[in-house]
């Protein structure tokens, strides 16, 4: 099993030393993944708090993979309300897909982004799109 917890801490670091040097298309990449492991850090510990063995790929129930509301849709009833309020569903959409306006050379087809799919970019978003 994939050291969710861990990671989760390690890029949040990097997330925040790549802001700091003025990197922010990979601040947000590495940010993602930062959720992204919290996230499944989270259903991880859910699963072995008594539920059953960790769904197999591609099961019902399975690794969401990159799709954080797939992830946040495994954990417990009890916790999903807390984490389903238009603030956090808001913040979670703009993580999953950044609200960019451009692409640079060398980036994926027009429409949208997903934050794995920014490593890909070759431009760093305007001051505007950071603040959004």
């Amino acid at each position: 099993m994939e050291p969710y917890q861990d990671a989760w801490l390690a890029r949040l670091r990097d997330a925040h030393a790549l802001l700091r040097q003025g990197r922010p298309l990979g601040a947000m990449h590495s940010g993602g993944f930062a959720i992204e492991c919290l996230l499944k850090g989270l259903v991880v510990a859910t699963w072995a708090a008594g539920q059953t063995a960790w769904p197999r790929k591609n099961a019902p129930g399975s690794n969401p993979g990159h799709n954080l509301p797939g992830a946040v849709a495994l954990l417990p009833s009890a916790v999903q309300p807390a984490l389903m309020d238009q603030a956090f569903t808001s913040a979670l959409a703009r993580v999953q897909h950044p609200p960019l306006q451009a692409l640079g050379p060398g980036s994926p087809a027009a429409g949208p982004v997903d934050y794995v799919a920014l490593r890909y970019q070759a431009v760093n978003p305007s001051a505007a799109e950071v603040a959004a």
